[in-house]
């Protein structure tokens, strides 16, 4: 009777060591999710950034042909050191491929025109300058004129206009063309004389 009642006694004890296990051990719920290592996920976000990276220098910088030896550029969002390389490839591959001899740099969409997008600017004029072609700036806006006269940023030897319709204008008729209307408009004071008249007779 004794050995049966130490017996029950020694099962109910409880043990420190098995309590602080159960406390930190991990749940048995598998529906639980798995932690993530922090290591692993920045691995990630790095590998996504890399490939997107890659895809947009594939996608690259289109170089439209609009008119005889007259291309246009445009430029969007942010502009880095490495896109920026890529750019001037582009740049000079269309020049060479079409011939062009004016090349217009439209800079309406670039989100920020700071020191190194003016430096490029200037890199692709030179360049382009070799390759017997010149850059025209086109959409150089009241805020992004305030910034490059802040910065120091000298572009007279980079002809610029306020809007890409403007510069456009501005490269034909440096070349000898000229936008001009096939259609005589029509002054409907004359058109009602004459109607008038027609009726009176």
């Amino acid at each position: 009777m004794d050995e049966k009642l130490h017996d029950e006694g020694h099962s109910g004890e409880r043990r420190p060591d098995a309590t602080r296990a159960s406390m930190f051990s991990s749940p048995s719920d598998p529906t639980e999710a798995p932690s993530i290592d922090p290591l692993v996920a920045l691995d990630d976000a790095r590998r996504e950034l890399v490939r997107l990276g890659a895809a947009l220098r594939e996608l690259g910088t289109p170089v439209l042909p609009i008119h005889d030896q007259l291309l246009v550029m445009p430029l969007i969002g942010h502009l880095d050191a490495a896109r920026g390389a890529h750019l001037m490839d582009d740049l000079l591959l269309a020049i060479e491929k079409h011939q062009a001899a004016q090349v217009i740099l439209d800079i309406t969409g670039v989100s920020v025109v700071d020191t190194a997008v003016a430096n490029m600017l200037i890199q692709a004029t030179r360049a382009a300058k070799l390759l017997g072609s010149r850059c025209i700036l086109a959409g150089v806006s009241g805020a992004v004129s305030r910034t490059l006269v802040q910065l120091g940023v000298d572009l007279r030897q980079l002809p610029s206009r306020r809007d890409l319709q403007d510069a456009i204008a501005y490269a034909l008729r440096s070349a000898g063309w000229a936008i001009v209307k096939t259609e005589k408009e029509v002054d409907w004071l004359d058109e009602f004389s004459e109607g008038a008249s027609s009726e009176a007779t």
